[in-house]
């Protein structure tokens, strides 16, 4: 038996298994969308989800440089081999460890009114759950923690997979740190950055789990997006029609967004 074929040999129970969970139901939900064209007008017509629409925007803005440029700080702190680096990046990649749920129940327990830790040492009387801007950025802080660890492999394995006779030619040539970094380590990840803010925006918009577990949309449908609309509909309100529109949509775009990031790490 060839390389290829033991390769897709192994590869069987995942393509069986994401053919039987996501392929046919993602197409059935497009068919039976596309059927129907007028749900597509009817949704963009309802206030609440295009409030939805908005709020995934405005986390998309604030998560994504903020998710990579942190990602990218961490892993370049990091990447030298010493005592101090090697526990920091025990430290980094503990998220891994726990369930999403697990770390979303926590982080709410953490930012309680009455027993909330993060209430105390900021000496307040609420939580911040409890308004719209804090509990946005709570969601925003949530789903930092959630993705870092991730982000922080993959930019720290690029880092280190450098070739290292092309810095020692740069050194001898007389080049400073910070010209090292902007104007050599990081054209060099550039595939690697790439792949991060890829399944940065694929998290984005895609996100229901954590604004399930932490605010359940509100206050105020403050924190709900695309995603958590979508679940309401398909399971609170049994409404199918605008859900199967909602998925239809939001599968387009997530495939669009992948395959724009996988051309551009080609050309690169």
């Amino acid at each position: 038996m060839t390389y290829k074929r033991k390769a897709y040999l192994y590869l069987l129970p995942s393509l069986i298994l994401a053919t039987v969970f996501f392929i046919l139901p993602a197409l059935a939900a497009a068919f039976s969308s596309l059927s129907s064209p007028s749900g597509y007008i009817s949704l963009f017509k309802k206030r609440y989800f295009l409030l939805s629409v908005k709020n995934t925007l405005l986390f998309t803005l604030l998560f994504i440089p903020i998710n990579t440029l942190f990602s990218l700080v961490l892993a370049a702190l990091t990447r030298k081999d010493d005592k101090i680096s090697l526990f920091f990046r025990n430290i980094y990649i503990i998220p891994l460890s726990f369930s999403l749920a697990l770390i979303a129940v926590v982080f709410k327990k953490m930012l309680s009114s009455h027993s909330g830790i993060i209430n105390r040492m900021l000496g307040l009387d609420f939580s911040l759950l409890d308004s719209t801007s804090g509990s946005f950025a709570s969601l925003v802080f949530l789903s930092l923690f959630l993705d870092v660890a991730i982000n922080y492999i993959i930019l720290y394995s690029s880092f280190r997979s450098i070739d290292k006779s092309i810095i020692e030619m740069a050194m001898i040539d007389g080049a400073k740190k910070s010209r090292l970094f902007f104007s050599i380590e990081i054209p060099l990840i550039k595939k690697a950055i790439f792949l991060v803010l890829a399944l940065g925006i694929k998290d984005a918009l895609l996100i229901s789990s954590p604004i399930m577990i932490l605010t359940s949309g509100g206050p105020f449908r403050s924190t709900e997006s695309i995603m958590f609309f979508y679940y309401v509909e398909a399971f609170n309100n049994m409404n199918y029609s605008y859900a199967n529109s909602i998925s239809t949509l939001m599968l387009s775009l997530s495939i669009s967004s992948s395959l724009f990031f996988a051309k551009r790490r080609k050309h690169d």
